[in-house]
């Protein structure tokens, strides 16, 4: 899974003043905590040359790839799990989740090519052929919403409100639906029009994934705005921090000539992330959590604030969370 050590999200926002909203952001620098959670699921045709734990671990037609043996992604893989955010701390105030506020997501991606075997393979992702779990559109990589006032539903990764047998899909399913039973807030992807935009990982292949120190990065585009989204118009900015695809800028926001520079990428969210394991999942035997991956970390955005307009709140990303994990 994929712990989003530092997803960066810059954006000029003009947000007109209204009703409430489950996450707010302020202008400078906002500190964005979360929890995500996730899974490696691969065909059952795959499957059939083995490295999956058996039917029945999986939705229909798929499932859990086994984390235990070393290198074991191969294209078509999915990785497809939820994120929770805790609390967006910024210069003039920190928003806290609540049990009747808060923003939830779900995201699935694609393993689209494997490097050679070795300690820093590069492995790519785009967005799934087919959402085994049904919830992404066409092209949408993460979907974001909220959720505020009686009737909120939280979710942690010991699958609270499951009623499935410890470690199954049913579980799985039941926490993706607590994930995404609110307001649709909006959808990130791979722009098709877009060269900046990027999903990958560096990982250890001769390690397996219960022991793996994978980085991941991504770039990506706000493909929908749903009905409580609450962001205007996003900046572009780049990962400092990322440099084999996206090249590296002097700061977070990029500028007219770095937007124009073909070798840099410049973006509307992008985010690097670390990949652990979920030490209390059902498969170690010290917990009930469905989900093999999980992580916890802060998540740091830039918000530039504009002369002339209020800057009253900024969109989160994907995450990345964000995220995409490669065992």
């Amino acid at each position: 899974m994929t712990t989003f050590k530092q997803t960066l999200l810059a954006a000029s926002l003009a947000v007109a003043a209204g009703g409430a909203q489950a996450v707010t952001f302020g202008a400078g620098s906002n500190s964005i905590y979360y929890n995500n959670l996730e899974n490696q699921y691969r065909s059952d045709a795959a499957c059939a040359a083995g490295g999956c734990l058996g039917a029945g671990t999986g939705p229909a037609g798929y499932q859990l790839v086994n984390p235990a043996i070393a290198g074991n992604v191969v294209v078509g893989d999915i990785f497809a799990g939820i994120l929770n955010v805790q609390n967006n701390n910024y210069a003039s105030g920190t928003w806290m989740a609540t049990p009747t506020d808060q923003f939830t997501g779900y995201f699935a991606q694609e393993v689209t090519a494997v490097g050679p075997v070795g300690p820093a393979a590069q492995i790519t992702f785009g967005t799934v052929a087919a959402d085994p779990f049904g919830i992404l559109a066409a092209g949408e990589m993460f979907r974001l919403y909220t959720q505020s006032g009686g009737g909120t539903t939280l979710f942690t990764d010991f699958t609270a409100g499951s009623t499935g047998a410890v470690g199954s899909v049913t579980r799985v399913q039941d926490v993706i639906a607590l994930a995404t039973d609110g307001v649709f807030w909006g959808s990130l992807g791979l722009a098709a029009v877009s060269p900046d935009n990027f999903a990958y990982a560096i990982d250890d292949l001769t390690a397996p994934g219960t022991s793996t120190t994978t980085e991941s990065f991504l770039a990506l585009t706000l493909l929908t705005q749903g009905p409580s989204y609450n962001a205007g118009p996003l900046g572009l900015i780049n990962d400092v921090n990322e440099s084999i695809v996206g090249g590296v800028t002097g700061t977070l926001l990029c500028t007219a000539a770095e937007i124009a520079n073909p070798a840099i990428s410049c973006a509307q969210f992008v985010a690097t992330s670390e990949i652990e394991k979920n030490t209390h999942n059902w498969l170690n035997g010290d917990a009930f959590s469905p989900f093999l991956y999980v992580s916890n970390d802060p998540a740091v955005i830039s918000v530039p604030e504009p002369a002339t307009l209020a800057l009253l709140g900024l969109g989160l990303v994907g995450l990345a969370s964000m995220r995409r994990r490669a065992a």
